[in-house]
């Protein structure tokens, strides 16, 4: 699967998640987000409705793999403006900084999560 595949797959899941709007990039990556173990992340910005997902060489060739993490990526995307709300209420309601960071990996986890069903979802359906 080569580059104009990984479009391809990213063109499917912008258009089933209605992400015609933001501004969505994708390419090859070493390491997915500065994890090894990772087989593809997403660095977002809400207010520009931008994105970049990296999609790890150690899934290259395998391409339901690639098309669950294009996916999943793009579910990350398409939940951005409530993870960033919600990430901006904890950034502003609470004080204490031990606090705020164990709140905002409750949400990291909580969101992973159903990111996670999502993806199984879409993909069983529309995959």
């Amino acid at each position: 699967m080569g580059n104009a595949d990984l479009k391809k797959a990213l063109r499917k899941w912008i258009k089933i998640l209605g992400l015609e709007d933001w501004e969505i990039s994708i390419r090859w990556v070493e390491v997915a987000g500065g994890d090894e173990n990772a087989a593809a992340a997403v660095v977002r910005n809400n207010e520009a409705k931008t994105a970049e997902i990296g999609v790890s060489h150690g899934a290259m060739g395998d391409t339901d793999l690639i098309d669950a993490c294009v996916c999943h990526e793009c579910v990350h995307v398409a939940l951005g403006p409530l993870s960033g709300a919600i990430e901006q209420v904890c950034e502003d309601a609470i004080d204490h900084d031990r606090t705020r960071k164990l709140a905002t990996s409750v949400l990291e986890s909580a969101e992973e999560s159903v990111v996670c069903g999502l993806e199984r979802a879409l993909v069983d359906h529309c995959g």
